[in-house]
């Protein structure tokens, strides 16, 4: 029986292929990471880039915006008092960074007092950006807010 000796060829023999299978594992791991586009129709929403800012600037013309704050088991969305209930129209739409099966959205429908309530138990993820997106009385407006529930 004869022992072969450990060299230079059997080292880099031993080296290519701990390589190889690290290459191999990190293809095998990379294979279950989801890889969700923010938007899906996002050539869309860059050719309308352009209302959205002039949509920001109506809303920074404006004295009072609207306000996100969480009381309880709701999440609140006041509209400002100068706008009538009646005329406010639009989006509310909760996205959700970390996976995009968890967004949603809802119609702005505020009450008497210019204020709508989300439950929290609709949210089942704990970070969202807040993406309001209304129009009274023909003009539109555009804020964003990050909330953490």
């Amino acid at each position: 029986m004869t022992r072969t000796k450990f060299n230079w060829g059997w080292g880099i023999f031993i080296v290519l292929m701990l390589f190889f299978g690290t290459i191999i594992f990190r293809i095998i791991l990379s294979l279950g990471i989801e890889d969700d586009v923010i938007t899906k129709d996002y050539y869309h929403k860059e050719l309308n880039y352009e209302k959205e800012i002039q949509k920001q600037k109506n809303t920074n013309q404006l004295t009072e915006k609207v306000l996100l704050s969480q009381t309880g088991d709701f999440i609140l969305i006041t509209f400002p008092k100068a706008f009538n209930y009646n005329t406010i129209q639009g989006n509310v739409q909760f996205y959700c960074p970390s996976k995009t099966n968890k967004d949603l959205l809802f119609k702005i429908e505020p009450d008497t007092n210019n204020i709508q309530k989300f439950s929290i138990s609709n949210f089942s993820e704990k970070r969202y950006q807040v993406k309001v997106d209304w129009t009274s009385d023909s003009i539109s407006y555009y804020q964003e807010f990050n909330i953490n529930l």
